[in-house]
C-alpha cells in the first residue's frame, strides 16, 4: 500500500444532516482544507436552509502490519458537524397596506403611509404627480421596517397632487398611489349679537278672532327664538303656530280667549348674546251692547335728548266714552311736578318737561268702558346729549314738541342697472328728528356708492350707480321726542339695455 496519498472521493448526493465519510492521508492538506472544500463543493444556490454535514475523516500513516491490523479493527475517529448557509432566493416588493386618497385642511399637518414587503427589502422613492421629491426639504421621508411614510409639516394649495411610492428590488418593482386635495378653511364670520328691527308691538284683538305677533331680528349667526306668555315658555303649546323664516318671527292663536290675554315676549339667542322683545295682548270680549273702546290717535315710539321735553299723546273713542290711565313698565303714573298728564274730552296727554335716561321705557295707556280694554304703547328712550351740547339751556327748548310729519313721501322708482338713484322725503318735526333709512328692513350705512344727504327738512339717498342688488323695499324712520314717522317706497333695478 502506497502511503501519503489521497483516497479517491466519489461524487455523492446528500440531503439534510446526511453523515459523510471521507479518508484523506496525513501528506496531504490539513483537514480543515478539506472540509472547506468538501462544503464549497456542496454549496448551492436552492432555497434559503440551514444544511449541517457529518464529515468522517480519516489520516493513513505507515504503520507496521501487526499495527496496521489493530487499527483496522479499532473504531472510526468521531464525526465532525460544519454548517453550510445556503443564499435566499430573490422576491419582488409586494405593498401589504396602501396609499389612500385623503383630503386636509390648508395650514394643517399630513402623513401618508403605506407598508411594503420584498427579499431584499426594496429601496423606495416618492414621486409627486411623475416628478421625485426625496430631497425636497418641503417632505419628510422615512422608510423603516417596511414602513413607508411621507409627511407635510403644514400644507399648502400647491401640495394638491397624485403622490406615488415606489418600491424596487432586482426581484422586480411595485408601487401605490393616493391623491391629496388640500381646501380652503371657511373664513370666521364676524359674529353680530341680536337685535330687534322689528319689535313687538302691542295687539288689541276681538276675543274669538284671529290673534297674531309679529317680530323681526337679525344678528350673525342667526338667533334662534323662543316665545313666552307671561313667563311661560310657548315651545310645545300645541293650540299655536310657531313660525321662523329668515328672521321673521310669527307666532298665530286662530281663535283668541280671555286667557290669552297678558304680556307676550320673543327671545332672540346666538353665540354672541341674547335680546328680547315684549308687547302686551288685550283680547276684548264679546258684548253685543255698546262699542269697545279703540284708538283714533295712537302713541308712537319716542326719542329724545337728556334735557329735551318729551310729549305722548292719545285719542280714543267708545259707547260709552273709556276712561284713560296712565302705565309706565306696568306701574301707574300719576300727575307729579316732573310728569304732567291732562285730559280733554277722548284725549289725553302725557309731557315730561325734562327728559332723564330713568324716563325711557315702556309708557302705556289704557282706554276701559264697560264693554272692553284697549291699550295703545310707546317704547320712550333717552340718549345722552351730543358732544356739542354743554349745558340743559342748549337742549331744552321752549317750543312744544311736535311729532315728526312727513310732508313729501318716498316714491316707488324703475331703473335700469348702472343708472343714478335719487330717493327724496321731506319730514318736519320739533326738535328735528333722528332720520334712518333701511333696505329690505336693514339700516343703510354709508358707502363709496350710497349717499344720506340731509338738506334742511329733505332727506336724501342716493346711489351712484344702481346694481340689481340694489332693487327692494326702502323705508325712511324720523323720531323725536313726541313721536315717530315713515315713509316708504319700492325700487326696481332692471339689467342693463
Amino acid at each position: 500500500m502506497l502511503l501519503g496519498r489521497v483516497l479517491p472521493i466519489h461524487s455523492f448526493k446528500l440531503t439534510c444532516c446526511q453523515d459523510v465519510d471521507v479518508q484523506v492521508d496525513n501528506q496531504s492538506r490539513p483537514v480543515e482544507d478539506w472540509q472547506s472544500h468538501l462544503v464549497r463543493q456542496i454549496t448551492t444556490s436552492s432555497t434559503v436552509i440551514e444544511k449541517q454535514v457529518n464529515v468522517r475523516t480519516e489520516t493513513l500513516t505507515p504503520v507496521p502490519p501487526v499495527e496496521e491490523e489493530r487499527q483496522k479493527k479499532s473504531p472510526s475517529p468521531p464525526l465532525k458537524k460544519i454548517k453550510v448557509q445556503e443564499q435566499a432566493p430573490a422576491v419582488p416588493p409586494y405593498f401589504t397596506s396602501t396609499l389612500v386618497n385623503s383630503s386636509v385642511e390648508e395650514g394643517k399637518r399630513f402623513t401618508f403611509q403605506c407598508r411594503v414587503t420584498g427579499t431584499p427589502l426594496p429601496d423606495i422613492v416618492w414621486e409627486k404627480d411623475g416628478i421625485p421629491i426625496q430631497n425636497n426639504p418641503d417632505y419628510q421621508v422615512k422608510f423603516e421596517d417596511g414602513l413607508c411614510s411621507l409627511t407635510i409639516e403644514e400644507t399648502f394649495a400647491e401640495d394638491s397632487a397624485k403622490y406615488t411610492c415606489r418600491g424596487h428590488n432586482d426581484a422586480g418593482v411595485a408601487e401605490t398611489s393616493g391623491h391629496l386635495s388640500i381646501f380652503e378653511c371657511e373664513p370666521e364670520l364676524e359674529m353680530i349679537p341680536p337685535t330687534f328691527v322689528t319689535p313687538l308691538s302691542l295687539v288689541n284683538c276681538d276675543e274669538g278672532r284671529k290673534l297674531e305677533l309679529r317680530c323681526h331680528v337679525t344678528g350673525v349667526p342667526l338667533p334662534t327664538v323662543q316665545w313666552f306668555h307671561e313667563d311661560k315658555c310657548l315651545d310645545n303649546d300645541g293650540g299655536l303656530l310657531i313660525t321662523f323664516n329668515n328672521g321673521e318671527a310669527v307666532l298665530v292663536k286662530e281663535e283668541a280667549g280671555p286667557q290669552d290675554e297678558g304680556q307676550y315676549s320673543c327671545l332672540a339667542v346666538n353665540q354672541k348674546g341674547t335680546e328680547k322683545t315684549m308687547a302686551r295682548v288685550v283680547v276684548r270680549k264679546r258684548v253685543e251692547p255698546g262699542q269697545f273702546p279703540s284708538f283714533t290717535l295712537d302713541l308712537g315710539n319716542v326719542m329724545a335728548r337728556a334735557g329735551q321735553k318729551i310729549k305722548l299723546e292719545a285719542e280714543a273713542t267708545g259707547s260709552p266714552l273709556p276712561t284713560l290711565v296712565w302705565t309706565k313698565d306696568g306701574k301707574s303714573i300719576k300727575d307729579s311736578r316732573d310728569v304732567k298728564i291732562t285730559k280733554e274730552g277722548n284725549r289725553t296727554t302725557l309731557v315730561i318737561q325734562e327728559a332723564f335716561p330713568k324716563d325711557a321705557g315702556l309708557y302705556e295707556v289704557t282706554a276701559t268702558n264697560p264693554v272692553g280694554t284697549a291699550v295703545s304703547s310707546s317704547q320712550v328712550n333717552v340718549k345722552g346729549r351730543l358732544p356739542q351740547e354743554s349745558s340743559d339751556t342748549e337742549v331744552q327748548s321752549d317750543m312744544e314738541p311736535t311729532k315728526p310729519k312727513v310732508q313729501l313721501h318716498l316714491k316707488d322708482l324703475s331703473v335700469f342697472e348702472g343708472k343714478k338713484v335719487r330717493l327724496d322725503c321731506v319730514i318736519v318735526g320739533v326738535p328735528e328728528p333722528e332720520v334712518i333709512w333701511y333696505h329690505d328692513g336693514q339700516p343703510v350705512k354709508e358707502s363709496a356708492d350710497i349717499q344720506l344727504v340731509f338738506h334742511g327738512d329733505r332727506c336724501s339717498l342716493i346711489i351712484q350707480e344702481a346694481l340689481t342688488e340694489d332693487a327692494g323695499n326702502y323705508k325712511v324712520a324720523a323720531i323725536n321726542s313726541a313721536g315717530e314717522a315713515s315713509s316708504e317706497c319700492s325700487l326696481n333695478v332692471q339689467g342693463k339695455q
